[in-house]
């Protein structure tokens, strides 16, 4: 009988998926509270980013307009606090969210048709 060795991942996803959420959480934490400017390639970069995560990691559509929900209630709080420079940025938060999720269903009823 021969023993077959086991093969050690070298790269354990669920560390990487703790990693890339932090670095997203980072990334937004730092846009919507302590930057006064807006930022395009932060945005983009941290957007894209989320995208890739959603799709490598197989993540579901429905986490991603969880997280939209979450920042279109913190524009709100942040409106209520006449923080108006992080309700704008949440806002722009939202909306990238929902928009991954929109292209994350659509993919995810390509794959079952």
């Amino acid at each position: 009988m021969v023993k077959k060795k086991k093969q050690k991942n070298l790269v354990d996803y669920s560390e990487l998926v703790h990693i890339t959420y932090f670095l997203i959480g980072v990334g937004i934490f730092i846009d919507t509270l302590l930057l006064k400017k807006n930022y395009d390639a932060l945005f983009v970069v941290v957007s894209v980013l989320w995208l890739i995560t959603m799709f490598v990691f197989k993540l579901s559509s429905f986490l991603s307009a969880k997280l939209g929900i979450a920042f279109i209630l913190l524009s709100g709080f942040f409106l209520s606090v006449k923080f108006t420079n992080g309700a704008e940025d949440a806002g722009t938060w939202a909306y990238m969210f929902f928009a991954v999720a929109l292209v994350k269903k659509l993919s995810e009823m390509r794959k079952d048709h």
